[in-house]
């Protein structure tokens, strides 16, 4: 996701959540990986009141990191979920694979 692109989803969240609501997680993956590299990237996010979020990426990692290396152009258009627990709270994002 570029800078442009975090920051709307940022803004968004601020601006259109009502108070109280889980805020919807965010990734730092990149828009596009180029075929044969790796896709690095996290999944972010946090709970209101201190509590800490878990952060997974289901079916690919029980942690925030998601990698996947040796990107082919079969993969492009793959799905992965971020997703953040806050207590009994689920949200989740998606990411769409782009390989240029």
């Amino acid at each position: 996701m570029g800078n442009a692109s975090l920051f709307a989803c940022l803004l968004w969240s601020l601006l259109v959540s009502p108070a109280g609501a889980q805020d919807i997680p965010t990734t730092t993956c990149k828009e596009y990986v180029v075929e044969g590299e790796t896709l690095a990237c996290y999944c972010i996010g946090s709970c209101s009141g201190g509590e800490k979020a878990t952060l997974t990426w289901p079916h690919h990692s029980n942690t925030s990191r998601l990698e996947k290396h040796n990107i082919s152009r079969q993969q492009h258009g793959q799905n992965f979920t971020c997703r953040k627990v806050c207590g009994n709270e689920t949200t989740e994002v998606n990411y769409t694979l782009q390989v240029a």
